[in-house]
């Protein structure tokens, strides 16, 4: 798992009405700690960029300025997932 899939993980969370935290997430757990960046510091990294696309996406939400921060960082996650 890359931290670009980490953070769209989290947006999906979001989005599915899940929590912030990444124990929330049994799917994203297994995913991550299955990928090479399984080791504490790189399951770190992920658990962080899951947290911050979850934030993103929450702060984004119902936002109807385009030039919002947390509405072009949501759409900079997606678009790295296409």
């Amino acid at each position: 798992m890359e931290i670009a899939q980490a953070k769209l993980q989290g947006v999906a969370a979001f989005e599915a009405g899940l929590g912030s935290a990444p124990a929330h997430n049994a799917q994203f757990l297994k995913d991550a700690c299955a990928s090479k960046a399984g080791d504490m510091k790189g399951l770190s990294k992920l658990f962080s960029a899951y947290t911050n696309g979850w934030t993103f996406a929450m702060l984004a939400k119902d936002c109807d300025d385009p030039q919002m921060p947390s509405v072009i960082e949501l759409a900079r996650i997606k678009s790295a997932a296409a």
